[in-house]
């Protein structure tokens, strides 16, 4: 049986439908505590667990305070992500299982092409160092554990897009920055590469990451003409946020050169992203 420590999150809610479709064996762990399906975990509590750690196999690892004003404001946020978490992996692996954590590229900055599973930690912000800094101490440490860095994941129902579509619906039309750039990846395709990599019990660092490098005003093209809508009310616009991790609009982009060796997944093309993203 199967663990997925952050059944609440976007991610770890997929992975839970996928694994009903799959008719998998598993259980999910919740920080509410009237969800009589779920297992509740209070990470200030990871020493005296409410539940039983034997029996699971594989347990992939949610759970945390993610984005960069998220991890700036909330002060307990490097003792979440970085010291009870690793705590808790250090618990699972004891029990002799199988770990996927999940990370980020913003553990590297964009001053490099394509940033290699070895290569050096360069985060640019709060939240790219404490994935740098769990990180570090997974695999000084964890042996059996997949470490996976994603580009920006993405789903219909959630930022961005669902504010392009509200938009359009209220204003008429909508700004989307020409000059941010990424390689996103639909969660259909990421829980499904996740599923992969925990079959075949791979341990190491891999990556995630889309085919194609493009500006979210051309995604947002794509998608708009996909779902028959009026691809002229989208304009484009500058973008310019000084809080960004990331001023020049530009993500860390992530090799898969190791990750297809290993484990044989390939980046997620662009007519499945723009199909996944307009038929989930």
């Amino acid at each position: 049986m199967d663990l997925i420590i952050g059944g609440d999150s976007l991610i770890g809610a997929k992975l839970a439908n996928y694994f009903d479709k799959k008719n998998k064996d598993y259980v999910s762990t919740t920080r509410k505590l009237d969800q009589n399906n779920s297992l509740y975990l209070d990470f200030n509590k990871i020493d005296d667990l409410e539940f039983s750690l034997d029996g699971f196999e594989v347990a992939y690892v949610f759970a945390g305070i993610n984005g960069n004003l998220q991890c700036s404001l909330i002060k307990e946020s490097n003792l979440i992500n970085v010291v009870l978490t690793y705590k808790l992996i250090s618990r699972l692996v004891e029990k002799n299982i199988f770990v996927v954590y999940l990370s980020t590229n913003q553990v590297f900055s964009e001053n490099q092409t394509y940033h290699e599973h070895e290569d050096k930690y360069s985060p640019l912000n709060e939240y790219g160092r404490q994935k740098s800094e769990i990180e570090k101490l997974l695999r000084k440490n964890i042996k059996k554990i997949a470490i996976l860095r994603v580009d920006k994941v993405l789903d219909k129902a959630k930022e961005p897009i669902k504010s392009w579509v509200s938009n359009l619906e209220t204003s008429g039309v909508i700004c989307v920055p020409t000059n941010l750039y990424f390689r996103p990846v639909s969660v259909k395709y990421l829980v499904e590469s996740i599923s992969t990599i925990a079959d075949k019990k791979e341990s190491g660092v891999f990556h995630l990451r889309g085919e194609i490098f493009l500006s979210y005003y051309d995604l947002c093209k794509l998608l708009f003409k996909r779902y028959n809508l009026n691809t002229d009310k989208v304009l484009s616009q500058f973008h310019i946020d000084t809080a960004s991790f990331n001023p020049r609009g530009v993500y860390p982009e992530l090799s898969m050169i190791y990750t297809k060796k290993i484990i044989g997944i390939i980046e997620e093309p662009l007519e499945s992203l723009v199909y996944n993203l307009t038929n989930e």
